[in-house]
């Protein structure tokens, strides 16, 4: 049987969305999404980024959330960021693997049903840029806010409470495979 791969977050079409955000080291930033009715597994993390100048160093990570980001599920390791962004067009996708998960393996972070995953993005070194759809170029009713919080030295495992400000979604995502019950064992 095949697996399906599904991405949840937002990725832009194009590859590239028309506008950035901009953050500087210690700052963690996140886009809540939408609720899904099946557990997944979470495997991977991407957003798009660029460095403003020099090399910048970045971890990703996924929270659930109640509207507002709150417990960590996963996040990856370092990325280094050797693409400049001086324009959305600019940067690089970056992709890991988890490095830390909810989970007692960094295989995969289990998402449950019906818990609203939110994806971050932690500037660990340098000052970054990121991909960004702003909220008007959004038609549906989805959480448009975007929820920062300066001074961070690590990615935290509760995400601060800060105020979520009306702007849009960061261009980060994660890949997530369904969780299948076990298959029937077959004896002969």
């Amino acid at each position: 049987m095949a697996v399906t791969l599904l991405l949840i977050g937002w990725k832009p079409p194009s590859g590239r969305d028309s506008d950035y955000g901009e953050m500087i080291s210690g700052n963690l930033r996140a886009s809540v999404y939408y609720a899904l009715s099946s557990h997944y597994w979470i495997t991977r993390i991407a957003a798009i980024v660029g460095h403003q100048g020099s090399t910048a160093t970045i971890q990703l990570a996924v929270y659930d959330s109640d509207g507002d980001p709150n417990t960590l599920l996963g996040r990856t390791g370092d990325i280094s960021i050797t693409t400049a962004m001086s324009s959305a067009s600019g940067g690089q996708e970056a992709i890991a693997a988890l490095a830390y998960s909810n989970m007692l393996s960094t295989k995969g972070a289990l998402l449950r049903s019906n818990v609203v995953p939110s994806v971050a993005i932690f500037d660990k070194t340098g000052a970054i840029r990121h991909g960004f759809r702003p909220a008007s170029a959004w038609s549906d009713d989805v959480n448009k806010n975007l929820y920062t919080a300066s001074g961070q030295g690590s990615v935290p495992t509760s995400y601060p409470a800060v105020s979520g400000e009306y702007e849009g979604w960061v261009s980060a995502w994660f890949e997530a495979y369904p969780n299948e019950a076990p298959q029937v064992p077959l004896f002969r």
